[in-house]
């Protein structure tokens, strides 16, 4: 399954969780922060994301976004079935 989300134009915690929940079937009780994330991507099976507008999530989140990027790391490390991509490119340690 391939899906995109836009961040573009996101500038606080609660629309960003907005948009996974609205992109991604994240279970009911999904608890709309990054340790609640992980938990459903590293579940979710065969998944490829790409999030779009990540450098502008990035300038007007910056602490957040480096958070979540972190996260993302750590979910594609235990989920050897998930690719994500930051503005179309694989996300990479850097």
């Amino acid at each position: 399954m391939q899906i995109t989300i836009d961040l573009t134009n996101i500038r606080d915690k609660e629309s960003f969780h907005d948009k996974i929940q609205e992109a991604i079937d994240c279970p009911s009780y999904y608890g709309r922060n990054l340790d609640a994330l992980y938990d459903v991507l590293t579940d979710c099976g065969t998944m490829e994301l790409n999030f779009e507008g990540y450098m502008d999530f990035a300038q007007d989140m910056p602490g957040y976004s480096a958070s979540f990027k972190d996260m993302c790391l750590e979910a594609i490390a235990e989920n050897h079935d998930l690719a994500i991509l930051f503005d179309g490119e694989p996300l990479e340690e850097e």
